[in-house]
């Protein structure tokens, strides 16, 4: 499992995860994939069993890229996203033998997501259905820990560099208290233009303090 989060801030969304995959034996690898379809961007965290999850940006890449360019609103990418997610669920996952079982082949996705008509939009999926969320979205195993923390300390509105020193604070936690969850940390900033940052990767387990420099409305991640 893993744990992946994304908070809101005054103008944009901060998506993270920490890189760790166990699958027999412990891997890093990104779990952060973002899709660019004209105007529209959706930037997907994935929790859960990687294969499937990989397969499943794949569809939700094909649905989105279906749509035409003037019909790119949240709904549209929104049922987009839920095609994809039938169609792997539907085609790999619920046949599985190993289905509701402890080792399912479940996943699950925060997405950050840009529609040019109706702006920026914060969705987590369970199995084939998505919702909306307000300001945060925590899953995966490390999620409880994530949700508790942002309970206490998040606030409306708040600036990016208090977002990203809570987030980071989530992830050393999450990290410390749940086996599951480990390796690096990944950050990328969806902004309410639909700009992306690209994926900033640190090794916060070892202390490393990570700030954020605004220039011309692009972060850098420092460390």
């Amino acid at each position: 499992m893993t744990i992946a989060a994304a908070f809101r801030f005054e103008t944009g969304i901060l998506l993270c995860a920490d890189t760790q995959y166990t699958s027999g034996a412990k891997i890093e690898e990104t779990k952060i994939f973002t899709i660019k379809y004209h105007a529209a961007t959706a930037v997907l965290v994935l929790t859960g069993r990687a294969t499937y999850a990989k397969r499943a940006v794949e569809q939700i890449t094909n649905s989105m890229k279906s749509l035409p360019e003037d019909e790119l609103s949240k709904s549209n990418i929104q049922d987009a996203i839920e095609s994809g997610l039938r169609k792997v669920f539907n085609d790999h996952v619920y046949p599985h033998p190993d289905w509701g079982k402890e080792n399912s082949p479940d996943f699950s996705f925060v997405i950050g997501g840009y529609s040019p008509i109706d702006g920026d939009f914060l969705i987590g999926t369970e199995e084939t259905i998505s919702a909306e969320a307000v300001d945060r979205i925590c899953l995966g195993s490390g999620a409880y820990l994530g949700e508790y923390l942002a309970r206490m300390y998040l606030g409306r509105q708040q600036p990016l560099e208090q977002v990203v020193s809570l987030a980071i604070y989530i992830l050393q936690q999450a990290k410390s208290y749940d086996s599951a969850c480990g390796g690096k940390s990944e950050f990328v900033i969806l902004w309410d233009d639909g700009d992306t940052s690209p994926v900033k990767e640190f090794n916060i387990n070892l202390g490393e303090t990570t700030t954020v420099r605004l220039k011309s409305r692009k972060a850098i991640l420092t460390h």
